[in-house]
């Protein structure tokens, strides 16, 4: 379905982002955050807990709105992943 209150995703593309990270409270509220700062759809997501509970592991499926480069996006996950 194409969300009509979003005009600017009606012909977004369509990207995986795999994340992995330390099991820690927060880390998909902080992904999702990031994701929707940069006003990006996230149309699926799925998380499990692998290496033994030491790693989390997030698969978003996304749409990034016109004019969102990749790079830029990657960039700011990444910085917020650091912090």
């Amino acid at each position: 379905d194409i969300d009509d209150t979003r005009p600017e995703l009606a012909d977004a593309p369509r990207y995986i982002l795999s994340v992995y990270g330390p099991e820690k409270t927060g880390l998909l509220a902080a992904m999702t955050g990031v994701l929707a700062q940069h006003g990006v759809n996230i149309t699926d997501v799925q998380t499990r807990v692998a290496g033994g509970g030491a790693v989390y592991v997030m698969m978003f499926e996304l749409e990034l709105p016109q004019g969102l480069g990749e790079e830029t996006l990657q960039t700011a996950i990444q910085n917020a992943a650091q912090s």
